[in-house]
């Protein structure tokens, strides 16, 4: 079993070493003349994914695992997610990814790490823009 997001691998020991997912839905508080408000759903937040990576240089190499991830943050990447069993989760975004060094070896390379990884959720846009000729054909 493994997990993936985009083309990045984890298994076995180069595995999550927790994992959460989060889902939340948007709503509204309407408050009443001597009463006590109404609540309203007005749609789902995006999707999240905490994860943690517990890394050692015997079986990775850690500060190259966390530069793969801070590269594909800065640049905004959309990545599948894919869990052990073959699900695709959806397609996230790396918000944050945080690097704690555990050990050093001692020409300053780093032995054990552990890296924190915060996803959310990409939905692509649609296109619901009317071209000018139909929006005025729409009113005739």
């Amino acid at each position: 079993m493994y997990n993936a997001l985009g083309d990045i691998f984890y298994s076995g020991l180069k595995g999550f070493g927790e994992f959460t997912e989060s889902a939340e839905s948007s709503l509204v508080e309407h408050n009443l003349i001597n009463g006590k408000p109404r609540i309203q759903k007005t749609g789902d937040n995006l999707d999240t994914v905490d994860f943690i990576l517990h890394l050692h240089k015997s079986f990775c190499d850690p500060q190259a695992e966390f530069e793969t991830l801070k590269a594909a943050q800065v640049a905004a990447t959309v990545l599948p997610l894919v869990d052990g069993a073959g699900t695709i989760k959806g397609d996230f975004l790396i918000r944050r990814v945080e690097h704690t060094i555990i050990q050093q070896a001692t020409d300053g390379s780093v032995m054990e790490s552990e890296i924190r990884v915060s996803l959310v959720e990409y939905v692509a846009p649609t296109n619901t823009k009317k071209k000018g000729n139909e929006i005025g054909r729409a009113h005739v």
